[in-house]
């Protein structure tokens, strides 16, 4: 087999970084725009 254990490792770690990293990205702007509701009512 041409491709390495260590390829896939690579491959998942990059892949898994990219979720959480998009994940993470998504909650922060969902919290940023409830935030900017709640300034809005006050």
């Amino acid at each position: 087999m041409s491709v390495s254990i260590g390829n896939i490792l690579i491959t998942v770690v990059v892949f898994i970084d990219f979720v959480v990293k998009s994940l993470f990205h998504r909650f922060y702007v969902m919290v940023y725009a409830i935030k900017q509701l709640l300034v809005k009512r006050r």
